[in-house]
């Protein structure tokens, strides 16, 4: 057990079967215990040793032990070790310790809720009564709702149901929650909870408890867009029009007209022209990106398709500062929005929203032209 004693930090007793340990190593208990500071033996009072060889029992002292899950290994990470590695190996035994938990405490509890489904992804659900518990799934999974559930408990929340939810936490930041109606959740579990950064929601009704979640995960995505807006970029193709070029070299001021897809302030833009290399078929020169646009309205922060907007693009490095209209472009050339890898993967995980299935397509076309895997 885990426990804590007037004078020292937490507590925890070890059985040591092979090899020495030292105050010094670096350890982990359970993936979140940090270095030891001392070793205690059993024998009688507390002793402090500042190294201990197998066999026998000691207690040890660290921040962090009221974290660790009792009946768990003590893994030992030695310099040159994988780190990593022994992060993983801690967590697949608590996976395997709450799992037999689990069946030990549901019992013919599992029998009764067999109809439950769980997903690799979701929430975490715990509730006072099997009744309950159905009838809080039975709202997530309707078609209004549609929220995925990963596992289940009945009765308090405890710190094994908040290890159990923050698998979520490396596969799918949205669904680290545990919905938790008409339970009491305990101080243990609150704390590791808030350490971790898993969230408990608790609410006197479900269509609270999910109005809650749901505008928890608006917070996140809108959280996301922010973290994220100035390396997503839309996709936009645009026509110059002639005789409207008001600068031609940077900062580049022009009218164009939106073909395809948006245009948004921060969107980099770039022109093919051919190639005199016969390997080539086409060169992109990077222009800058758009700084500002406006309309006869006023200033704007984006432009659908079809519509007339005067845009000024300003350069970033010397080499897009040194473009210029006439030079290396004209208005015979197509303006495009500089996609990438990365931006496109920024668009599908935070963006998805805001576009449209023509945008879409849109990309799948640019991809080919930027020769994007």
């Amino acid at each position: 057990p885990v426990y804590s004693v007037l004078g020292f930090e937490f507590l925890t007793g070890i059985w040591q079967l092979n090899n020495r340990i030292s105050e010094t190593e670096f350890t982990i208990i359970s993936d979140v215990v940090p270095n030891v500071s001392s070793f205690l033996v059993f024998q009688g009072a507390y002793k402090h040793h500042k190294e201990v060889r197998a066999a026998q029992g000691v207690k040890i002292v660290a921040r962090g032990l009221q974290y660790a899950m009792a009946g768990t290994s003590l893994i030992v990470v030695k310099p040159g070790d994988d780190l990593r590695q022994a992060e993983a190996a801690a967590m697949q035994e608590i996976d395997m310790a709450i799992s037999t938990t689990d069946e030990n405490e549901k019992g013919t509890t599992t029998q009764e809720v067999s109809s439950i489904m769980t997903c690799k992804e979701g929430i975490y659900v715990q509730a006072s009564s099997v009744g309950t518990l159905e009838a809080i799934i039975a709202h997530l999974k309707s078609s209004s709702v549609d929220i995925p559930v990963y596992d289940w408990n009945l009765g308090p929340v405890y710190k094994q149901d908040v290890m159990k939810a923050s698998a979520m936490l490396k596969r799918k930041e949205e669904y680290a929650v545990i919905l938790a109606f008409d339970v009491k959740v305990m101080p243990e579990a609150s704390a590791l909870a808030a350490e971790s950064g898993l969230k408990i929601i608790t609410a006197d009704t479900v269509y609270r408890l999910v109005n809650i979640y749901t505008e928890h995960i608006k917070g996140l995505k809108e959280a996301k867009k922010m973290q994220f807006a100035a390396e997503a970029v839309f996709p936009c193709t645009l026509k110059i029009l002639p005789n409207r070029i008001y600068h031609s070299k940077d900062p580049i001021v022009c009218d164009v007209e939106v073909v395809e897809g948006v245009v948004k302030v921060g969107t980099p833009i770039c022109v093919f022209t051919p190639s005199k290399d016969k390997s080539k078929n086409t060169i992109v020169h990077s222009l800058g990106r758009i700084s500002s646009m406006q309309t006869s309205n006023g200033n704007q922060i984006f432009s659908a398709r079809n519509g007339v907007v005067a845009i000024k693009i300003s350069g970033d490095s010397p080499q897009e500062k040194s473009r210029s209209y006439g030079r290396h472009f004209d208005s015979s050339n197509e303006l495009v929005s500089e996609i990438s890898r990365r931006s496109i993967d920024i668009l599908k995980e935070c963006f998805r929203d805001e576009m449209s299935a023509e945008n879409w397509q849109l990309i799948t076309r640019l991809k080919m032209q930027f020769k994007i895997a």
